[in-house]
């Protein structure tokens, strides 16, 4: 059979749904994908911002200097942070945004870092520990000289030894 001159060649309205069915079934997963790869991104920042503020804090104190009055002083980012040479201390909550920039206040703060230590017995190191938490404002208490923290999504804990020098 001969075309007449005026028909065209075509998709039915039926080829046309079923290759939208076929490209939305294959896209959705792609989209839902997308989604779990843009929090896993934003998870993974989080956990590397988070080490790099434990990091320079765990340096803080490891470098912190006995003072010829007795009590110790952290070093920057921690500066003016001081704690009793012979007794125990907790120190914090300490504010950090999420550029690390130190705060003055829990308010815009998206860290929150928490120091503890118990006078050595002697001849001992001392022992810090310290808890960093998100978001802020994340609360940290001590149970049996053990770290708890409740209202972040994520923490992590670190111990410095300081010997008396």
């Amino acid at each position: 059979m001969r075309k007449s001159p005026t028909s065209r060649a075509a998709f039915s309205l039926v080829e046309v749904t079923l290759s939208i069915g076929i490209m939305a079934f294959t896209m959705i997963p792609l989209v839902a994908l997308l989604g779990g790869g843009l929090q896993a991104g934003r998870e993974a920042q989080e956990q590397n911002q988070s080490g790099r503020l434990m990091t320079l804090a765990a340096q803080s104190v490891a470098s912190a200097v006995l003072q010829s009055s007795g009590q110790w002083e952290a070093a920057d980012p921690l500066s003016g942070l001081l704690w009793d040479g012979g007794a125990g201390f907790s120190g914090g909550p300490l504010y950090f945004d999420s550029e690390l920039r130190p705060m003055a206040a829990a308010a815009n703060a998206h860290y929150v870092l928490y120091l503890r230590s118990e006078a050595p017995a002697t001849g001992e190191m001392r022992r810090v520990a310290l808890v960093l938490a998100w978001p802020a404002p994340a609360v940290v208490t001590w149970e049996s000289g053990r770290a708890k923290v409740t209202g972040g999504a994520g923490h992590l804990q670190n111990v410095i030894h300081l010997s008396e020098r």
